[in-house]
């Protein structure tokens, strides 16, 4: 017998701004009910019907934003608990694609926990954009990143160790291979500067030249939030 599977959205569906929707929590513990539990007469097999929590927000894992939605709706009984296999964020279609880069050099970007998100997908050799400029002041002078303070030492400290590379190395021996947009970027102008940095040079002195590589640039995957979406914020966007 044919299940049909459900794709919940979560904000504006099962809460608004963190607060539950009327009915949601019902709706929820009903989809973590076995069916035979819900009318006997049709089955008595322990079968439930599938269902998945869809978003295209990021910057967290899946794990964590399962555990929001169970905070939100003040979930704590484990046969109703969301767990993060019922979760699919604006990133998870890209795991597949993360393992074909995993012992490559990726530039990341976005807000929130990027580097949780990098690590869980076995990203082992990344740099995101605010370490970049870290390790390059002078890439973007007018941020604060060029200031050598104890954060930015740190910074430096931690990519050097996780790149295994010098610190006397230049952005030409940096041998990035993806960029990855896992989130929108607190500040674009900063983020497109450093992108267009490394996949748009001809010369290939930021990023050398991949081996049988057809393309004109190195790929960009993106799994970007909407610049439209439904808030507390009652003027339209646009």
């Amino acid at each position: 017998k044919t299940i049909p599977g459900v794709l919940i959205d979560i904000d504006g569906v099962i809460f608004h701004d963190g607060k539950p929707i009327p009915g949601a929590l019902e709706a929820l513990k009903f989809l973590k009910t076995p069916i035979s539990f819900v009318d006997e007469e049709k089955t008595s097999e322990q079968i439930y019907i599938p269902f998945s929590f869809v978003t295209n927000s990021g910057g967290k894992l899946e794990g964590v934003k399962a555990d929001s939605i169970n905070h939100c709706f003040n979930i704590t009984d484990h046969p109703y608990k969301i767990l993060k296999e019922d979760v699919i964020m604006n990133f998870t279609p890209l795991r597949p694609v993360f393992k074909d880069f995993k012992d490559k050099l990726v530039l990341a970007l976005g807000f929130g926990d990027i580097e949780s998100i990098l690590q869980d997908c076995g990203v082992k050799r990344y740099i995101t954009v605010d370490e970049y400029t870290v390790i390059f002041p002078t890439s973007m002078p007018e941020f604060k990143s060029a200031i050598l303070t104890e954060e930015t030492t740190e910074i430096r400290k931690r990519v050097f160790q996780r790149l295994n590379l010098s610190e006397t190395m230049s952005a030409n021996d940096l041998d990035i291979q993806a960029v990855f947009v896992l989130n929108e970027p607190v500040d674009w102008h900063q983020s497109i500067q450093i992108i267009c940095d490394v996949v748009g040079r001809t010369d290939k002195r930021v990023h050398k030249s991949l081996e049988n590589n057809t393309l004109d640039h190195i790929p960009v995957f993106s799994a970007n939030n909407d610049f439209l979406y439904s808030g507390a914020f009652k003027l339209p966007r646009f």
